[in-house]
């Protein structure tokens, strides 16, 4: 849909568990908006975007801010652990990205250690003025992930349905991963580096999402506080009235 961010999308389309389907038009993830043309600000002008809410670290933001259109507001919740820029230049620096930590890893912190920031997230897009809304991370696929499952999941959208859709982030990156890595090595060649096989399979992994990321969150989750509905009340502090004021708002 946009010239220069291909993960974006819009979270409605699912079915739940009762028939009812998550609306279009309202809620929408993506990775970071730096690169934006004039077309797509245009775009997201059309859908009416009210809010950006921008998940990324201080760092990130800054090195690559966002582009917004006139009709949104920005916000800001710093939600790590991304991938600092400092890690990811040592990265390319050294070529071994067999030394990153696992996903699985990250998720689970994510889940346990940034809760106020998941329940900040799901608090905004419950008032229907933030809406439609649009929040992202760097490249949409993990914090967002995340972010997108338990909203799916408040909306009450089966598990084995949400990890499908966090699936589809794969369909929308994947066609993109070969050109990043491939500028990824030109430019390490041109700093006098090489990025070998292993390194290329290694960054590559780093770029796309895997099932094993998400059920790494879930078994966290239910770990803490029994099952994913637990986790939203408990952990989170979400207050039932909060789940029925997505519910109105998103079924159809």
């Amino acid at each position: 849909m946009l010239e220069g961010q291909p993960h974006f999308r819009d979270i409605g389309g699912c079915q739940t568990a009762d028939g009812s389907v998550v609306a279009t038009g309202r809620v929408f993830r993506s990775g970071e908006l730096s690169a934006l043309t004039d077309a797509d600000l245009s775009r997201l002008d059309k859908l009416g975007i009210r809010t950006v809410v921008d998940l990324r670290s201080e760092e990130e933001a800054a090195l690559r801010p966002d582009r917004l259109p006139a009709s949104a507001t920005y916000r800001a919740i710093r939600l790590l652990p991304g991938v600092p820029a400092s890690t990811m230049a040592e990265l390319l620096r050294s070529g071994d990205f067999s030394s990153f930590p696992s996903w699985e890893t990250i998720y689970r912190s994510a889940i346990r250690d940034h809760t106020a920031a998941f329940a900040a997230l799901i608090r905004l897009v419950a008032d229907p003025q933030a809406q439609p809304i649009v929040f992202h991370c760097t490249g949409g696929k993990d914090r967002a992930g995340i972010g997108a499952a338990l909203l799916l999941s408040i909306l009450g959208v089966a598990w084995a349905d949400v990890e499908e859709d966090y699936l589809r982030s794969n369909d929308y990156l994947a066609p993109h991963t070969g050109a990043m890595v491939d500028r990824i090595a030109r430019e390490m060649e041109q700093a006098g580096r090489q990025l070998g096989e292993t390194a290329r399979e290694h960054l590559e992994h780093l770029l796309l999402v895997d099932a094993s990321y998400l059920a790494a969150a879930h078994e966290e989750m239910v770990a803490l506080d029994g099952s994913v509905g637990g986790y939203v009340s408990g952990s989170l502090g979400i207050e039932d009235h909060i789940g029925r004021t997505l519910r109105d708002q998103l079924l159809r």
